[in-house]
């Protein structure tokens, strides 16, 4: 790169760079592209350690905080309580985090926090100034709405209802489902029906809770575009819910 800018060609990077990439391109005329942010005056200042990124993480002249940037949880290190993780994204100039609730026994308890957990969460986003405005749900994928099993799709709408309650609770106003009807099975006409009887009654309770729903486009057949969302966008006909695509996700690394 640096002997093709030296030809006078205009670069631009996008797709898999973070902050911490920058100082790879610190004598390159290059523009980046971070989370659909953008750095147009480059080469950029370099600092060597996180700790001596300025609080606006401004590079060249352009200061990130014109759009909101946050994190995903699990690029963080996964041993820090929420205090310390929203600390961290705060040291590292970032607006606010994204929480996970992944198929794991670990995370999927946290659906069932005490009145006393979710305080705490509350009063550590307020200390930090770091809120967590949406919440990334794959825990339908081993519990999903389309399951064969019934046991299985009980789980799925306990799932459902948990989460809405915790978004309520702590001030989450975005739930992000993942696009499968179902993951571990065979899909088939039943597992469409379920998924669809599962999606309208979630949007329902979203609605009457004020939380928005998301819908992830996913890397399988079933989900794997905008058009086939749109789809099921007209087929739930509800204010509530929308896609998002993999490659135009809210403004957040991880």
């Amino acid at each position: 790169m640096k002997a093709l800018s030296d030809l006078g060609i205009e670069l631009s990077v996008t797709g898999g760079i973070v902050p911490a990439d920058l100082p790879l391109f610190k004598d390159i005329a290059v523009t980046a592209f971070i989370a659909g942010v953008r750095w147009p005056r480059l080469p950029i200042r370099w600092w060597p350690h996180v700790s001596s990124i300025p609080p606006l993480m401004t590079f060249g002249d352009l200061d990130m905080r014109q759009h909101p940037l946050g994190i995903y949880e699990k690029a963080l290190p996964k041993h820090l309580s929420w205090p310390e993780r929203l600390a961290l994204a705060k040291a590292c100039g970032f607006d606010f985090v994204e929480m996970s609730v992944d198929e794991s026994d670990e995370r999927l308890a946290r659906l069932s926090w005490s009145k006393e957990q979710r305080l705490s969460l509350v009063s550590a986003m307020l200390e930090t100034g770091i809120n967590i405005p949406s919440m990334c749900l794959s825990g339908h994928r081993r519990f999903p709405f389309g399951s064969h099993d019934e046991a299985t799709r009980q789980q799925a709408y306990l799932i459902m209802e948990q989460a809405i309650q915790l978004a309520k609770d702590v001030g989450i106003r975005t739930i992000q489902l993942a696009g499968y009807d179902v993951y571990y099975e065979q899909q088939d006409e039943g597992t469409l029906a379920r998924f669809a009887e599962g999606m309208q009654w979630a949007v329902e309770r979203a609605a009457a809770a004020q939380v928005m729903l998301a819908v992830e486009i996913m890397d399988t057949e079933f989900m794997s575009s905008i058009s086939k969302w749109k789809s099921w966008d007209a087929l739930l006909g509800f204010p509530m819910v929308h896609g998002i695509s993999r490659r135009w996700q809210p403004q957040r690394l991880g």
